[in-house]
């Protein structure tokens, strides 16, 4: 079931009978009692008129004091309003009724209101001077998403409409005021002390990104629609670490088009903001964090920026699709990192992001609901489902797309792209919507690797994706042997070029380091029992350095490190580190890991939360006094159980790399060659992966195992002579099959022969005497060593091998993983297909002729 027919179900609001089209702030934001008080004036027109009589509003903590109708004359009158459903993850609905026999197509109805105070206000933030930078002003900030702006204005908290906007804010004499829009004045109030700015935006928003804030801010141009604020001690290094934002908002519009909303400011807050970036138009948030001293977390910006296409211009309908906001900007992140920084640096991120991934699924839990793309929220905070889930899984359900139908021309698939924001600018989306858009640009009928779409499994199938796109996991290869020996012996340390290798390392290949090891924590416990794990953890320090970083990634990998290896200056620093920022990437994970080794590190953890609380923003402290309540003496039972299976299962299985196979037990010594074979029609040969397409056939060898040779033509053009499945050797029936539909990516082919051979009812050529630029191989896809370890879900070679009769030959339905790719793409299987595969082969000459 997808539910695309639903509304939105995390709004109280009948947005789909009557909505709001602008918005007129009016607000004073009062320091002295910590909450804003004014009014909001909505724009309303009427789809319908509502079957009840009345416009509803989501609202959270917020004090009404009146609602008026005003007319175009100036005149206002009042209207009865009241409360409706209310619940704790949604907040409280507020009822106006709408004038009796006065139907009109638009209405103008203003509240004015009070919001709560503190975490009552859960959108707002005010920090005492002291929680500041500078400690010299308060400060005042706002973070709406998911659902919190209806904590600050009462409003139709919902992205499925959008909204333009005008605002006025008051505030103390000596601070600016800033909010998602353009600054229109700034009138100075010398005997109130106040400071009024007026602000308006005119290209249409969802609420979530309504943004106020006010605190003592500098400004620094970077360039002619760039600039930065922050607070004074903080301006120059936060103008000198994001220098390069006009390059990644230039690149960012090659990519996907023209950049509608004017200015992009930067503004740096206080180190409680919940996020690393949050993409408000025009004016994006970045944490602290961030300013490492080197540009090594710029990806983060260019994160953001391209929230401006993907989000902010074309936004989801629902929470359910936040994917479509995350997933895509993803993947255009990546892009312009392929672009500007080169193929490594996109590489490590991906293989970061699916690390991350893999973490926030088994957080959850690999059936979970929120571990689906399109997770189903029936009245459910968004926020509890907030993970990288819609991040990573969005943005490899993409690039497996655009591996699927254009491999190795990833422009091409963003010029597609670039038509679907084109399309769908200033509007919401729905996941039909982009599957409606892609089917268009690339039709099955032209593109036959479109069959092997399962649209609703994407959407629906929990845990990793059964179906991956191929990932170049090389730049990591020296990070993985390194983890390896490390996580063994604190012997590679002595080595002075180890060091001097990894001290050279970047941010993403330290932490990515980090991460490995902490995999490993487990064992490592074991193996270094009575004082080990401390004596290898105090080497490793010294030798890198880490608990000295100004590289918050790496520190908290660190940290995280120390702890699971109960290293307790590595705790002790990580409560610091947390009571330092209320980045909540660093934050929970922290809190979480803390818990998870109970005894000192529990008590640790609960003064620390006692203590910095008061910090944190309202999200960020609501989601880890719920991580704290959680019962951590069955975490901790059910993550020993899990231990102790990953440490037998070692001892009974193993997962070789070996051009690309799964092997169970011990790996045959020779590639299954007598499985090479395929009963497509278009078979002719395989390609070699590491040779050229001109090499003639050899056999396989000790000495060639990366080899794979092309079948001898007599056996390419006769297929019934094949060995069939059931006369292969036990040893070489160990590796496992896979069916079409679980096929790595990297062994989708090349394009399809010229017509006349396509065309052909008799043998088709040989794979050799095919002419050189139709043995097509997709660029930057090697064939060996695909990542093995991104496999999920896939069936065991016995069960695999139950459900095929004995005597069969091996079909394309059938190859295992790693065999190379067929030289074209396989035909979607028919009944008469489906029969051969049981009957046996069909010779070339019967198959009916293929589309060209």
């Amino acid at each position: 079931m997808s539910g695309d027919g639903a509304r939105d179900h995390s709004t109280f609001s009948n947005y789909d009978e009557i909505f709001t089209q602008h918005l007129s702030l009016d607000l004073t934001v009062d320091f002295e009692q910590k909450k804003l008080v004014g009014s909001v004036s909505h724009t309303l027109t009427v789809n319908r008129f509502p079957a009840s009589g009345e416009v509803w509003f989501d609202t959270r903590n917020v004090s009404v004091e009146k609602v008026t109708l005003e007319s175009s004359d100036g005149k206002s009158s009042p209207l009865s309003f009241s409360f409706g459903e209310e619940s704790e993850a949604l907040g409280k609905q507020l009822k106006v009724e709408l004038p009796s026999g006065q139907k009109q197509q638009k209405y103008e109805v203003k509240i004015f209101y009070s919001t709560g105070t503190g975490e009552d206000c859960p959108a707002g933030q005010f920090l005492d001077a002291i929680q500041t930078a500078d400690k010299t002003q308060p400060f005042y900030f706002t973070q709406c998403q998911a659902i919190h702006a209806r904590s600050i204005v009462p409003c139709q908290d919902t992205p499925a409409r959008k909204i333009t906007y005008t605002g006025k804010l008051k505030v103390p004499s000596g601070l600016q005021a800033l909010m998602s829009a353009h600054t229109t004045g700034k009138e100075e109030k010398e005997g109130d002390g106040e400071t009024i700015f007026t602000f308006n935006q005119p290209v249409s928003i969802p609420t979530y990104l309504l943004t106020i804030l006010a605190g003592r801010l500098e400004r620094r141009e970077i360039s002619g629609r760039c600039a930065v604020w922050a607070e004074p001690s903080l301006v120059e290094a936060s103008a000198w670490e994001f220098a390069e934002t006009e390059t990644f908002l230039k690149k960012g519009e090659e990519l996907c088009g023209k950049y509608v909303w004017g200015r992009y400011d930067l503004v740096v807050l206080p180190p409680s903001f919940p996020y690393g970036g949050m993409e408000n138009p025009m004016l994006t948030f970045v944490t602290p964090t961030l300013l490492a001293g080197d540009r090594s977390h710029a990806n983060v910006v260019i994160h953001e920026i391209a929230h401006s296409w993907s989000g902010n211009l074309v936004t989801n309908e629902r929470w359910d699709d936040f994917w479509m906001n995350e997933g895509f900007t993803v993947f255009t992140e990546r892009a312009v990192l392929r672009e500007l920084e080169g193929k490594e640096a996109a590489s490590l991120a991906s293989c970061l992001g699916v690390a991350h991934l893999e973490e926030s699924i088994s957080s959850f839990g690999a059936s979970h609901e929120f571990t689906k793309l399109q997770p189903q929220l029936r009245g459910e905070d968004p926020d509890d489902a907030f993970s990288s889930v819609p991040y990573e899984k969005g943005y490899l359900f993409l690039l497996w797309l655009q591996q699927l139908v254009v491999p190795g021309e990833p422009l091409r698939f963003h010029k597609f792209l670039k038509k679907y924001f084109d399309k769908h600018a200033g509007g919401v989306v729905r996941f039909d919507d982009f599957k409606s858009i892609f089917l268009s640009e690339f039709p099955p009928e032209k593109f036959g690797a479109v069959h092997m779409i399962d649209w609703e499994e994407m959407r629906t199938e929990p845990g990793m994706p059964k179906k991956m796109p191929y990932i170049d996991e090389r730049p990591r290869k020296r990070v993985e042997e390194l983890a390896n020996s490390l996580a063994t012996s604190s012997s590679p340390l002595d080595d002075p070029k180890i060091v001097s290798e990894v001290s050279s390392w970047g941010s993403v290949k330290r932490t990515l380091l980090l991460q490995r090891l902490l995999e490993k924590a487990p064992e490592m416990r074991e193996a270094m029992k009575g004082g080990g794990a401390a004596a290898w953890c105090q080497k490793l320090d010294d030798s890198f350095g880490f608990s000295k970083t100004k590289d918050c990634e790496v520190k908290s990998a660190w940290c995280l490190l120390g702890i699971a290896l109960d290293f307790e200056p590595a705790a002790k620093l990580g409560a610091e580190f947390v009571g330092q920022q209320g980045r909540m990437k660093f934050t929970r994970p922290m809190y979480k890991a803390l818990m998870m080794r109970g005894g000192s590190f529990e008590a640790l953890a609960r003064e620390t939360f006692a203590k910095e609380r008061a910090k944190y923003h309202a999200v960020c402290a609501k989601m880890v006094e719920r991580d704290l309540r959680k019962d951590w003496d069955a975490e901790r039972k059910q993550q020993r159980e899990k231990e102790a299976d990953k440490l037998r299962s070692k001892t009974t299985a193993t997962t070789v790399r070996q051009t690309g196979m799964f092997l169970y037990g011990r790996p045959p010594p020779l590639p299954p060659f007598s499985i090479m074979a395929s009963m497509s029609p278009r078979f002719t040969g395989y390609r070699p992966a590491s040779a050229a397409f001109s090499q003639p056939y050899r056999p396989v060898t000790s000495t060639n195992l990366s080899y794979m040779p092309l079948l001898p033509p007599q056996q390419a053009q006769n297929p019934t002579a094949l060995p069939t499945l059931s006369r292969l050797p036990p040893t070489q029936m160990a590796v496992q099959p896979v069916s079409t539909s679980t096929r790595h990516l990297h062994q989708l082919p090349a394009p399809p022969l010229s017509p006349q051979n396509a065309a052909r009812s008799g043998p088709l050529p040989t794979f050799n005497q095919i002419p050189q630029q139709q043995q097509h191989q997709p660029p930057e896809m090697p064939l060996h060593h695909p990542p093995t370890r991104l496999y999920s879900g896939i069936p065991t070679p016995q069960q695999q091998l139950q459900k095929v009769p004995s005597g069969a030959p091996m079909t394309t339905m059938q190859r295992p993983l790693g065999m190379p790719p067929l030289p074209y793409p396989p035909i979607p299987p028919t009944r008469t297909s489906l029969q051969t595969q049981v009957q046996g082969a069909v010779p070339p000459s019967t198959t009916q002729p293929l589309p060209t």
